[in-house]
């Protein structure tokens, strides 16, 4: 891995070398010499890098997923919100209807 690579991985993840170089266990020191290339990055750190890459990836995906089911669901709970409180509209009108009908009939019976 080359020192502009490392140095990307870390801005594109957002990272700040006292961030990554907890993520990775080394020095903040070892950050900045592997990215201005006065050190080679070492196979091992390239290994965490590569493996926390894929986290990255997947974690991603995840969240991706975690946001199209949430707003599916918040469709979903919308769809159902509308078509019960279209239920209870008509209980209430269909309720109003008897009411006013016994109403009605309780009157004629009066007479």
């Amino acid at each position: 891995m080359k020192a502009n690579e490392f140095k990307a991985y870390r801005i594109n993840n957002k990272f700040s070398q006292e961030e990554l170089s907890d993520l990775l266990g080394i020095s903040v020191d070892s950050i900045v010499s592997y990215e201005t290339g006065k050190r080679s990055v070492p196979q091992h750190v390239v290994n965490m890098v590569e493996l926390n890459k894929k986290y990255m990836d997947e974690l991603n995906a995840h969240k991706e997923l975690k946001k199209k089911f949430n707003l599916e669901l918040e469709t979903i709970k919308d769809h159902f919100r509308d078509k019960i409180f279209e239920m209870i509209n008509k209980v209430n009108s269909t309720m109003t209807d008897y009411k006013y009908e016994f109403i009605k009939i309780v009157k004629d019976n009066q007479k």
